[in-house]
């Protein structure tokens, strides 16, 4: 089920939502805006390399060839070191230099800087989702610890599993699958949260219900049909 022209009304008329017992997200784009953080990230560069601007291009370019690399090991084996290979091969840099740039401008320099492109709506609908004693994992193309604890939301998930870990990227269905074992959840009663038509996909396979959230007013909205399997009060 896509957000793009849905309702809050034809939301919470959604059977699968009264039976989930976890929800698994994906996290780059569906928790925060990558666009963005990628706005934020280029003055960086930019000034970490005004006196050399060609080593700032360096950069960029590996990056880039980087993301391609890993949307072009879909659907085969994947491990971290293949993904820098192929992005090596790509930009015409050596393997050491590409994952150095990775460490530095991909992985660790972003991470003060998710906070504010956190989505509206996401801490209080995780909230909610605790407050309900739903479950809540995630499954992403890159490793989540890390980028979790800088936007402060690492204390709602309980299991996070990245590509790496499980040797496939999504639409296979394996690690979906994997986080859903681990928190003890049928995938019937498990909801996937993604932003890309690849994340429904591998919800499809995996036999659960998914969504894709559109930034924050698909979180109000999903927040309100949840709200509503809270108890209601006596008068």
């Amino acid at each position: 089920m896509e957000f793009d022209n849905r309702t809050r009304s034809e939301l919470t008329k959604i059977e699968a939502i009264g039976r989930i017992q976890g929800v698994i997200f994906d996290l780059d784009g569906t928790l925060y805006s990558q666009s963005a953080l990628r706005w934020r990230m280029l003055p960086r560069i930019a000034a970490a390399h005004w006196a050399k601007p060609i080593n700032g291009v360096r950069v960029i370019r590996a990056i880039q060839a980087y993301r391609q690399a890993h949307e072009e090991l879909r659907n085969q084996a994947f491990s971290s070191d293949l993904q820098l290979e192929a992005a090596a091969a790509k930009c015409g840099y050596s393997v050491p230099e590409v994952r150095a740039i990775v460490d530095q401008w991909f992985e660790r320099a972003p991470l003060d800087l998710l906070s504010p492109c956190v989505y509206s709506g996401i801490p209080k609908f995780l909230q909610l989702l605790s407050e309900l004693g739903i479950r809540c994992g995630v499954f992403s193309d890159y490793p989540a610890d890390a980028k979790l604890s800088a936007m402060r939301l690492k204390g709602f998930f309980s299991h996070t599993l990245c590509a790496a870990d499980v040797g496939r990227q999504k639409p296979d269905p394996i690690g979906l699958l994997k986080v859903a074992r681990e928190m003890s959840v049928e995938p019937l009663c498990t909801l996937s949260i993604g932003d890309r038509t690849i994340d429904l996909e591998a919800a499809a396979k995996a036999g659960m219900p998914g969504i894709l959230v559109k930034g924050g007013k698909s979180y109000r909205i999903l927040y309100d049909s949840f709200a509503n399997r809270r108890p209601r009060r006596r008068p």
